[in-house]
């Protein structure tokens, strides 16, 4: 019966800490231009996250799955800014977007205490989309 109980928890855990990608997008924008003439009105305004754990900062364990958002990769190294803005660019593509603009990146790596061995990473891209 323990041993039912244990394997249940760490499974328990290994979803709750898996990792994860999710693409946002916002169409209203109320055609507000978004570039410095502001004539140009934007399609949307995509935010891309995606964030994984890794033994040692080094080795991917689970992290986000780049194609399918909400989903999670075991051992692949998804948790980059190249992996990111590629992405973040492939959905500006399929909505029919022609430009990205003000495109902002961000990174974090934190150590997870409790975890003794686990770092999180963290990658975010902003971007707008033009016509």
């Amino acid at each position: 019966m323990k041993r039912v109980l244990a394997v249940i928890s760490m499974a328990a855990l290994v979803m709750c800490f898996s990792g994860c990608s999710s693409m946002e997008v916002a169409k209203k924008t109320n055609g507000v231009g978004m570039t410095a003439n502001g004539y140009t009105p934007a399609m949307a305004h995509l935010t891309y996250t995606n964030y994984g754990f890794y033994f040692l900062n080094w080795i991917p364990v689970l992290t986000g799955s780049v194609s399918n958002p909400d989903a999670f990769a075991l051992f692949t190294d998804t948790v980059n800014t190249e992996t990111a803005v590629l992405e973040t660019t492939r959905v500006a593509i399929n909505l029919g977007g022609s430009k990205v603009i003000n495109l902002s990146t961000s990174t974090k790596s934190e150590y997870n205490v409790l975890s003794l061995f686990f770092w999180t990473r963290e990658v975010q891209v902003s971007a707008t989309v033009l016509e």
